[in-house]
């Protein structure tokens, strides 16, 4: 069975195919540092085994899956929305190691607040 995914810095555009759930016992996953993008399928978040998620600096945009990556969940350099309402998964459980996405989407809620003010 698939445990290890690393495709990063390729030139590999495209979209990521929601197939890819059907890997139950990924582990690492890492396809950064290449041209993706579309959203990240919701069903990633049905992974119970990952541990490394990486997919940084794509043109990824949408919502965040609830991953619950439990070692290393890297999203930075693309637009995705990691702070959901009533965030489950990655973005409640490994809250520090996302920390920078959650503190620009925060910088910029606060600064459109601070506009219509």
């Amino acid at each position: 069975s698939l445990r290890v995914f690393d495709l990063g810095n390729n030139r590999f555009d495209g979209t990521i195919p929601s197939e890819l759930s059907n890997w139950r016992l990924i582990e690492d996953f890492e396809i950064n540092d290449n041209q993706l993008h579309g959203t990240l399928p919701s069903q990633l978040a049905l992974w119970p085994t990952i541990k490394d998620f990486d997919v940084n600096d794509n043109l990824l945009s949408g919502r965040l899956p609830a991953i619950t990556a439990t070692n290393k969940c890297s999203v930075e350099g693309n637009s995705l929305d990691c702070a959901q309402p009533g965030a489950g998964g990655v973005c409640a459980d490994v809250a520090s190691v996302l920390g920078e996405c959650i503190g620009r989407t925060a910088a910029a809620a606060a600064a459109t607040t601070a506009a219509t003010a």
